[in-house]
């Protein structure tokens, strides 16, 4: 295999489909309610009433936990690529005590292969400490799943640790990935009251955090101190709404992990690759190619996902006028205190399992090099010389990590920094990875980009049990998070303090086992000064990972 063996797709620095789909395997007090007129404890369960009806939920170690709430209506039939419908009231009691499956997905190593468009449900965890007054409002952390818009489901992830360390209200909904929540076509535009189409994922996302706000109160969660976060895609999520004009007033603070906030497609372009999926299922007469698209089955459309290369937001519509980052510096987004950071070693874990790590040798480095940096190609080889590193797959994976994730993410927090209270870390914890995963022993995996998720949410899969320096380290992450979302200031018993990120200290938290601190050499560590000079490759461009 070579360089020129490999398809070519744009992908904004984030590996393509074939390694996203790796990357979602990583990136695999009995308490009572608000004793409010809407809330009680039963024998049977923690009841509750929201807008649509009352719910019985389930207590597991003081935590409430209320499943596979709807938050909106069912996007099936006529509702399939159409914008979230109001969800149906019902009478009597619901059951609220079973994870909700995840939305329609191609077959991940966690996941199977999922046929379920009726997926539009979320999960609370809540946990009130014994010590604080039954009618404080808890701080409310919304998370945004990862999965490269394509996989992954809220039933991955158990917000019991986080709830509990915090005394917080976790909320984490499903929502529409892959063609089933970023399809574009001018059929649908036609459709839509902004001319717009392809964004029905994120405006999941904002349809459950306007049920958060019209409902979390009655949980005992306070809609005026909401944080969203989220990894990955889940990141992305963060930075579109920051910067969206319909999702101001939703949240109060953000935080990303490994997320971006360019690249995103234009509508054009979305509806140009929608529109060549809909040929390839046979819906080529433009007066009815939404109605064709409707009539497919959920198995039909998913086995046309896998050939389809555009799981992505696209900038249209009241959802977004522009890129996110050019609102953002602009000024137009909606400032709020932002946490933000990514992964030391970036795209090791893809770049093993993606095959690299059996092609890629100091014979044809310089071909990979060219083949992923184009005409920059001799300034990265000079500035990534071979004998820096271990092999050549390492000295490709440091570059590939330090143009698309690395210094775009430092720039990033600069223009975040400029206009609001911010704070930045680098994960860089290296033992589970490494233990645990099954690799050669001459490829450490590192602190890769999805390694940092098994600390923040413990029951996410990951291989083995945590040694005692791992669980202090996920004890600190959760403990940060939660504290930046009770107060905005990121704080953990018995460890670093955190600082604020400022242009003049550029102080970021380096999240490691053993004892986590602050680095001021992020920029020299991953040659920022290198990239931010090399014309093309800094944040203002959708950088392109070429791999397939």
């Amino acid at each position: 295999m070579s360089p020129t063996n490999v398809s070519s797709r744009s992908e904004h620095r984030r590996p393509p489909r074939f390694a996203r789909a790796i990357l979602v395997a990583l990136v695999l007090c009995s308490l009572a309610l608000l004793p409010a007129p809407a809330s009680l404890a039963a024998p049977g369960g923690p009841l509750v009433k929201i807008e649509t009806g009352w719910l019985r939920g389930i207590e597991i170690n003081g935590v409430q936990e209320f499943l596979g709430v709807p938050y909106a209506a069912p996007p099936i039939s006529d509702l399939r690529w159409r914008p979230p419908a109001a969800a149906a009231a019902w009478s009597g009691m619901r059951d609220a005590t079973t994870l909700p499956e995840a939305c329609s997905q191609l077959a991940s190593v966690t996941l199977p292969r999922i046929e379920n468009e009726d997926c539009l449900y979320l999960d609370v965890y809540v946990y009130r400490p014994k010590n604080t007054p039954r009618a404080g409002k808890l701080p409310v952390l919304f998370w945004i799943h990862n999965g490269g818009f394509t996989g992954i489901g809220a039933k991955q992830f158990d917000g019991s640790p986080l709830a509990t360390a915090n005394g917080a209200v976790v909320v984490v909904p499903n929502w529409r990935q892959d063609l089933f929540g970023f399809l574009a076509l001018p059929s649908l535009t036609g459709e839509s009251a902004d001319a717009s189409s392809g964004n029905y994922g994120i405006l999941d996302q904002q349809a459950a955090l306007r049920w958060t706000q019209r409902n979390i109160a009655v949980f005992g969660g306070d809609p005026h101190n909401v944080t969203i976060f989220g990894q990955d895609a889940g990141g992305a999520s963060a930075c579109i709404h920051l910067a969206s004009p319909t999702s101001a007033g939703l949240f109060r603070r953000a935080s990303m992990l490994n997320g971006w906030c360019d690249g995103l497609s234009s509508l054009a372009s979305a509806e140009g690759s929608g529109t060549s999926l809909a040929e390839s299922l046979g819906c080529t007469d433009p007066a009815n190619v939404a109605a064709c698209m409707r009539g497919k089955s959920t198995a039909e459309l998913l086995d046309a996902s896998g050939t389809w290369a555009s799981a992505n937001p696209n900038v249209s519509g009241t959802l977004l006028a522009a890129q996110p980052l050019d609102a953002i510096k602009a000024g137009t987004w909606n400032k709020a205190p932002v946490l933000i950071g990514s992964a030391h070693d970036g795209y090791t874990f893809i770049f093993y399992y993606g095959g690299l790590y059996y092609v890629v040798n100091a014979d044809n480095y310089a071909d990979w090099v060219a083949y992923f940096f184009g005409a920059a190609a001799p300034q990265v080889l000079a500035e990534y010389p071979l004998g820096n590193y271990p092999s050549a797959l390492f000295a490709l994976n440091a570059a590939a990590t330090d143009a698309w994730l690395a210094c775009p993410t430092r720039t990033l927090t600069g223009v975040f920094a400029a206009a609001a209270p911010t704070y930045a870390y680098e994960f860089a914890a290296t033992g589970w990875q490494q233990n645990q995963m099954p690799a050669p022993d001459d490829f450490p995996f590192g602190a890769f980009d999805g390694a940092e998720l098994p600390y923040l949410f413990p029951s996410f899969p990951h291989i083995g049990a945590f040694t005692t320096s791992q669980q202090r380290l996920s004890s600190q992450m959760i403990h940060y998070w939660g504290s930046f979302g009770a107060a905005g200031i990121p704080t953990a018993p018995l460890s670093a303090l955190w600082p604020l990120y400022t242009p003049q200290t550029q102080g970021v938290l380096q999240l490691r086992e053993g004892g986590s601190g602050v680095i001021r050499d992020f920029a020299a560590d991953h040659h920022c000064t290198f990239w931010d000079g090399l014309s093309g490759y800094g944040i203002t461009r959708s950088s392109e990972l070429r791999m397939k």
